[in-house]
């Protein structure tokens, strides 16, 4: 753990520098996390009746606002 510590300083990060780069990082989690559990989620269809039901979804939502 020091490590990182004393590589983070030597690349000129200082204290409060830190708080953006866990930000990021927790970001970037959250993010593939989310991915993970819908590609999770969306296994069971094939890739052709997703774009199926993403082309319905899109018709449905322009057919609202005309």
């Amino acid at each position: 753990m020091l490590n990182y510590w004393n590589n983070f300083a030597c690349a000129g990060g200082k204290k409060g520098d830190l708080s953006p780069f866990v930000d990021d990082a927790v970001r970037r989690r959250l993010l593939d996390f989310t991915v993970r559990q819908v590609k999770d989620r969306n296994a069971r269809y094939g890739q052709e009746e997703i774009l199926d039901l993403i082309d319905e979804e899109v018709a449905a939502a322009r057919a609202g606002r005309s």
